[in-house]
């Protein structure tokens, strides 16, 4: 399974390029989904993690120009995560199902591969009563 860098760091490589060639960088949603049907990994997520692998981006230029606007001159604007660093695939409310002490993640329908969904094994504590209707979202990183 991959990870949300090369979305992330797609989006941000195009913010880049925009404001090398306009002197500006719109990070909206609007802009940035039109950019997202340009990048070939963004198909290839279940929909939301896409979506909140851009609220994440967005928020990060948020910061970058509220602490600029404070005076702090010093910030940088948001940065390229390394290959190593794996972004985290976030699904909240919906794109993953608790079935029989497994974790079912959906994941892209037009994947080159096929694959529609990916499952794995829970461990939790034994004193834990797992209830799978409170589970309300899930982040997936790899250690």
């Amino acid at each position: 399974m991959l990870s949300a860098t090369k979305v992330y760091n797609g989006l941000l490589w195009n913010l880049r390029q925009e404001y090398e060639t306009t002197g500006r960088s719109r990070a909206s949603r609007k802009n940035l989904n039109r950019i997202l049907k340009t990048l070939p990994r963004a198909k290839e997520y279940y929909s939301l993690v896409v979506q909140s692998t851009r609220a994440e981006l967005i928020g990060a230029y948020r910061s970058f120009f509220a602490l600029r606007q404070s005076g702090h001159v010093e910030s940088r604007r948001p940065g390229f995560r390394r290959q190593p660093c794996l972004s985290p695939l976030k699904y909240l409310r919906s794109g993953f199902s608790v079935r029989n002490e497994r974790l079912v993640l959906s994941l892209g329908k037009s994947r080159e591969d096929g694959v529609k969904s990916v499952s794995m094994q829970l461990q939790y504590r034994p004193d834990v009563i797992l209830n799978a209707a409170k589970v309300k979202g899930v982040t997936v990183t790899l250690r």
